[in-house]
């Protein structure tokens, strides 16, 4: 499986991959000079690229000041469409020639584009003693050697190569390594084939999924400009001390090169002559040393956690009866061998009947390591009545960053179990499988000595006792609901009593309006919607129409009612009140205590006359 995916991601890049085309892998803008080869020799030609992956102006020349320049700045501008996207590039080039031995520099390029201001790195260039040696003739129908390149100066090696890295040179036993398998590419990969994938041997090893539509993007090497796209990812944590080495991984490939030695017809002088070239690919092969853990400090209870975590333990509950179960969950979470946990011995107490636990992962392997999560189900269940202590459970690991172990600590966990039913089945649950949990005295239980539940042979519920009771249900609601409406509209004709009881509701009313006056400092309206409130209220209570009342008529009917001499006193004053305030202010009371007066007076009268 994991040679055909190989063998995918390479076919992808076979379509991405285009010579000399400058195509742009990523947004970001980037701005690179490159060289054919970075040693020549005295008085040889060889040329040197700037290429931008955007459009550009204003380009500034490097300093050539060491080199004799035959030709440029020669400026070519390149578009390219890959799944329906443009993108274009410009770059300029120059020929060049040594004519001393000696280390050069040339120097950085600039160029502006999207309102910003891009520089190149220097190149060195070794020149050595000698010239170049002639281009060597082939005979017809004679085959170059499989490491021959037909382009002339140069070997297929300078076109493509597999670089394995490591992001650490020295790693402890049980730490987290990532290896990374990079294709480096000058060249049209028409046809590949794997040949060797590395075997990992004194590693556990965990595979990073890459997309499956391969990313290119452009580096530059010695000054040298290569397409870049990565083969294999893997983490790697190491089961044994000493040196190790990480195997290389290789390829077959078929290389389209340019010779153009060849051309014999107009169109090889117009396109340009290839010819395909096979090649084994291998990558590096990288020794890495790995450290043993310290046994200084090293617990008791360490069992080769090794990275950066964090343990959280979890009782479902505290209180349960006799053959409920319970659940203690212990997660793991962090970055490291977490798969490599194995579960922790939890120390029940003796009256507990358990289980093994489950074991849910949410791990995720990404560019960064191993991530995620690790949980451990616990299922228990008591069989006594009492209480019980669980003691606390310890997690230690060994920190490679601080050089460290830590052990982590829960607390303890009290269960209170109280009796249950003398013939409750045992085994209820709640997250693990039915299929886990046995039952206890399955095989003989109590025999019934009640007949609940029980009924005669060929006894329906047809023409029963329950069945003509619900029969009838139906029609006495009917006549009860008739009765009730009849009361209910005879109700609603008793106008003089429906007044009355909606008298206090109304009087209410006025108050509120009363008593928004008087914060409007507005003294008349006030005393006049308390006189409407209290005229309006006995005229509703008492049954006495507005025009036929008065002040003694009101005290007679109130005394007849049995009320309080005092409360009439008190209504017939504030009545008063109300009528002389109408033509002359009055300063001896302040508002507020009227407005108290008539809200008590009216709850007076409410509580006196039922």
């Amino acid at each position: 499986m994991k040679k055909s995916k190989t063998i995918f991601i390479l076919f992808l890049l076979t379509q991405f991959y285009v010579i000399g085309s400058g195509m742009v892998f990523a947004d970001d803008t980037k701005f690179t000079a490159s060289v054919g080869k970075t040693e020549v020799s005295a008085g040889e030609r060889f040329q040197v690229t700037f290429q931008i992956n955007t459009s550009g102006s204003g380009f500034t020349p490097p300093s050539l000041e060491n080199f004799s320049v035959l030709s440029g700045p020669n400026q070519s501008t390149s578009m390219q469409w890959v799944n329906g996207a443009m993108s274009s590039s410009i770059s300029y080039s120059y020929i060049l020639v040594a004519p001393r031995e000696g280390d050069f520099t040339i120097g950085s390029a600039g160029i502006k584009a999207n309102g910003k201001t891009y520089t190149t790195d220097p190149i060195k260039i070794k020149v050595v003693k000698g010239a170049p040696p002639p281009p060597q003739q082939t005979q017809k129908g004679q085959q170059q050697p499989q490491n021959q390149s037909g382009q002339q100066g140069g070997n297929v090696s300078d076109y493509v190569f597999i670089k394995l890295n490591l992001d650490k040179a020295k790693a402890f036993l049980g730490e987290q390594i990532i290896a990374t398998y990079k294709i480096y590419m000058r060249a049209n990969i028409v046809n590949n084939d794997v040949d060797r994938l590395p075997t990992f041997n004194g590693f556990w090893t965990q595979e990073i999924e890459l997309p499956q539509q391969a990313n290119v993007s452009q580096e530059v090497m010695n000054g040298i400009s290569y397409n870049v796209a990565y083969i294999k990812q893997t983490i790697l944590f190491p089961q044994r001390t000493g040196t190790l080495e990480v195997d290389p991984l290789g390829l077959n490939v078929v290389l389209r090169l340019q010779d153009n030695s060849r051309q014999r017809s107009i169109f090889d002088q117009f396109f340009g002559s290839y010819r395909d070239v096979k090649y084994a690919v291998k990558s590096n092969a990288v020794k890495i040393e790995i450290l043993p853990l310290p046994e200084n400090g090293k617990p008791a209870g360490f069992n080769g956690a090794v990275g950066k975590f964090t343990m959280e333990s979890t009782l479902n509950k505290n209180h349960v009866k006799v053959n409920e179960a319970i659940n203690l969950k212990i997660s793991i979470s962090g970055k490291g061998n977490i798969k490599l946990i194995e579960p922790f011995k939890i120390s029940f107490p003796s009256d507990f009947e358990t289980y093994d636990p489950k074991t849910n992962d949410k791990i995720v392997p990404s560019a960064s390591g191993l991530t995620g999560k690790k949980e451990f189900d616990y299922l228990a269940i008591p069989r006594h009545s009492g209480n019980f202590n669980i003691e606390p459970v310890t997690f230690s690991f060994f920190d490679p960053s601080v050089k460290q172990f830590v052990t982590l600590k829960s607390g303890e966990m009290k269960i209170e179990v109280e009796k249950g039913a003398e013939n409750e089945p045992a085994g209820t649950y709640t997250s693990v499988n039915r299929e886990e949990v046995k039952f206890l005295g399955k095989d003989i239980r109590f025999i019934k000595s009640d007949l609940a539940g029980l009924k005669k042979k060929n006894e329906f519920f047809f023409c029963s006792f329950l069945f003509w009771i619900l029969f009838a249900c139906p029609i006495f609601i009917f006549f009860l609901l008739l009765v009730l409406k009849g009361k209910y509209e005879s109700y609603q004709q008793d106008v003089t009593g429906l007044k009355s009881r909606r008298a206090t509701r109304v009087a209410t009313k006025r108050l509120s309006v009363a008593k928004n006056a008087l914060k409007a400092n507005e003294r008349i309206k006030f005393y006049e919607e308390i006189f409407k409130a209290l005229y309006g209220y006995l005229s509703d209570k008492l049954s006495i129409p507005v025009s036929d009342l008065s002040k003694e008529k009101i005290s007679e009917i109130l005394l007849k009612r049995n009320l309080s001499e005092d409360i009439i006193v008190r209504l017939i004053s504030v009545l008063d009140r109300c009528e002389m305030a109408r033509f002359a202010p009055m300063t001896d009371i302040p508002e507020n205590i009227v407005y108290e007066n008539s809200v008590e007076i009216i709850s007076k009268i409410e509580e006196g006359i039922k």
